[in-house]
């Protein structure tokens, strides 16, 4: 990205203590309301996810599980939907490379269920496309090996975003990113993973 001129800022790349809830959500709302008068403003979040009594959250690095009132850490769609709110972006593309899969707490064994589908509403006035690294029911897939490790989708995510590929739009890039995801599934023996793409366009 920075190849090709985009603006780049990250957290919790090199310090996990950068990844609490209030920074996390910090570092957001900042995002949103600095991305004046751009045409593309990518949002990307790579970590853990979580489907509770109905609804689904994003886990920081600081969430308690042992506290009582444990949502009261996590990062629930209302707090990202405010934050994409704030910025007049012309387009927001927010990847989730995270597993569609949740716990359900409360049980003796921790029982996996879907990610609920649509609590992400539509922006009141901009293309917002949600993307998700797999589909309900899935495992975001990763590679582990002695010289490095990486989420299969963000290797292809990055490969197509490079400034050297033919890929222009985001619907293309989006495109590519899946057959490219489907190559390193191949290559690396691993199950079936289908992107989901939620998109809202301009009203």
């Amino acid at each position: 990205l920075e190849k090709s001129d985009y603006a780049v800022r990250t957290i919790g790349a090199e310090d996990s203590d950068k990844t609490g809830r209030t920074k996390i959500l910090k570092a957001l709302r900042k995002s949103c309301r600095d991305a004046k008068g751009v045409e593309v403003l990518l949002l990307y979040f790579s970590g853990h996810g979580i489907h509770y009594e109905g609804r689904d959250y994003l886990i920081p690095s600081d969430a308690d599980f042992d506290d009582l009132d444990f949502e009261e850490y996590l990062i629930t769609p209302d707090a990202i939907n405010q934050a994409i709110d704030q910025s007049d972006a012309k387009t927001i593309l927010f990847v989730i490379d995270a597993c569609r899969l949740g716990v359900k707490l409360g049980t003796k064994n921790l029982r996996l269920v879907d990610w609920s589908r649509g609590q992400l509403r539509k922006a009141s006035h901009r293309s917002y496309v949600l993307t998700f690294a797999c589909s309900s029911g899935e495992f975001s897939q990763y590679v582990t090996r002695e010289e490095d490790s990486f989420s299969l989708f963000t290797k292809a995510f990055a490969d197509v975003l490079d400034r050297e590929h033919s890929s222009t739009t985001i619907g293309e890039v989006l495109k590519a990113t899946q057959q490219t995801l489907d190559h390193l599934i191949q290559t690396h023996q691993k199950k079936r993973q289908k992107i989901r793409i939620d998109s809202h366009p301009r009203r």
